[in-house]
């Protein structure tokens, strides 16, 4: 199964990931890991990340994924993916990908900011990113973040559970789960 967990930066799709990785088996990409200096500059500096440098950027995360899915059967991808057209070519390279978008409420996602001290993004431009980010037109999932552990866990077994079923009837449809 090849997942990807995208959202608003400070949503918690870091925190699932390693959360699929550790009780559920999955090999966590934290797709930020491969940002290029050019891109880290321009999130430190607050500025706009230009086209080149986002095609750059996604091409070698395709590659990636590329690489890890023929290593790893199940493999969850995190990223922020703002852009409607970055989901497509995920999809478009790999047609079996299931899309989980991560969300929580803009004051929770604040306050974890204002409690990362090492993190790259800072509160403005995670309000910059998010002014930015695109609503998914393709098919996903929901869940939930607003604190919670075992709030985030149930939501990923129901989750995996109706990806499963959906996988096995070969049909894609928009879920949201909440508890």
């Amino acid at each position: 199964m090849l997942l990807v967990l995208f959202g608003y930066p400070g949503a918690g799709k870091s925190f699932i990931g390693k959360m699929l990785q550790d009780e559920f088996g999955f090999y966590h990409y934290e797709a930020d890991d491969d940002l290029t200096p050019p891109i880290k500059e321009a999130i430190q500096k607050n500025y706009l990340i230009t086209e080149p440098l986002r095609e750059k950027y996604y091409e070698t995360v395709c590659n990636k994924i590329e690489l890890l899915r023929d290593i790893y059967p199940q493999l969850v991808i995190t990223q922020t993916f703002t852009k409607e057209k970055e989901r497509k070519r995920i999809l478009d390279c790999f047609p079996e990908t299931r899309f989980i978008w991560v969300q929580a409420e803009l004051p929770v996602i604040y306050s974890r900011f204002a409690k990362r001290d090492n993190h790259l993004v800072k509160n403005f431009y995670a309000a910059f990113a998010i002014s930015l980010f695109e609503l998914p037109q393709i098919p996903h999932s929901v869940l939930m973040n607003n604190n919670g552990t075992e709030k985030i866990r149930h939501q990923l077994i129901r989750i995996l559970d109706l990806l499963d079923q959906l996988f096995q009837s070969e049909s894609l449809s928009t879920v949201k789960v909440v508890s």
